[in-house]
């Protein structure tokens, strides 16, 4: 019997003392499964897709408004609130409901260094392994059983890792500060 297989992987930025950053898409399902298999880690909302998603709520002649608005808003936690009460009072509280629905996701990559939240704000590097995997898995078309997956899978992943660790590094985890205040930060928030 020949199967066909979807992987999907997800991007785990390691902290210390065992604290992580999850990133991942609206998915319900993943969300679930993340808290339970991965207690204590916070929760990274994709800012590419949050600003797509309220876009989304918005009339056409206002999206790229609105997206630079969001831009500009991410950065600070007061400005995001605000951005919130003005998309309201503007008459789109659709967009508005969607941005303080995920405001404790959306900025939870501040708390890592600085030198690290354009990578780990969006899912980029989520996405291109997905792609990766996709485009591999094409080649061989159906699969003959779930190891055959996984070994493919595996395989792949195994590339990713040496090429980040050989060369191409993702996030040089030396950059964290040597003392607790990192950990301590991620502790309290």
């Amino acid at each position: 019997m020949r199967e066909r297989t979807a992987v999907k992987v997800a991007r785990f930025v390691p902290g210390r003392e065992g604290k992580s950053n999850l990133s991942f898409l609206f998915n319900k399902g993943i969300q679930k499964a993340v808290r339970v298999s991965f207690i204590g880690s916070s929760w990274q909302m994709c800012t590419v897709h949050l600003t797509r998603q309220a876009q989304k709520k918005v009339p056409k002649k206002k999206q790229k408004e609105i997206a630079e608005k969001i831009k500009e808003a991410l950065v600070d936690r007061q400005k995001y609130n605000d951005l919130i009460s003005e998309l309201d009072s503007m008459g789109y509280k659709g967009a508005a409901d969607t941005l303080e629905n995920f405001q404790y996701d959306v900025m939870n990559y501040m708390q890592f260094p600085e030198k690290h939240w354009k990578k780990i704000r969006t899912t980029n590097m989520m996405e291109r392994t997905n792609k990766e995997l996709k485009r591999r898995s094409r080649v061989v078309g159906a699969f003959p059983n779930q190891g055959s997956v996984l070994r493919l899978v595996v395989s792949i992943l195994i590339d990713i890792n040496e090429d980040w660790v050989t060369g191409n590094k993702y996030i040089i985890m030396e950059q964290f500060p040597p003392d607790n205040s990192f950990t301590q930060n991620l502790m309290a928030n």
